[in-house]
């Protein structure tokens, strides 16, 4: 499985603690597969696991 293309983009907020940390979120459409298939994914883990990836 290997991102193709950011479809999408919102921030969410991720409680820490007292605190909500925003986090960003990217629609990723996956490489081989239909749009139907793709999925919102943290654009931190994202760019973690695929390093290469240009969104």
């Amino acid at each position: 499985l290997q991102p193709e293309a950011i479809l999408d983009r919102k921030l969410i907020p991720r409680p820490q603690g007292d605190i909500s940390i925003p986090v960003v979120r990217w629609l990723v459409k996956w490489l081989n597969l239909p749009v139907e298939e793709a999925s919102w994914e943290d654009s931190a883990f994202i760019q973690k696991i695929f390093p290469d990836f240009q969104p």
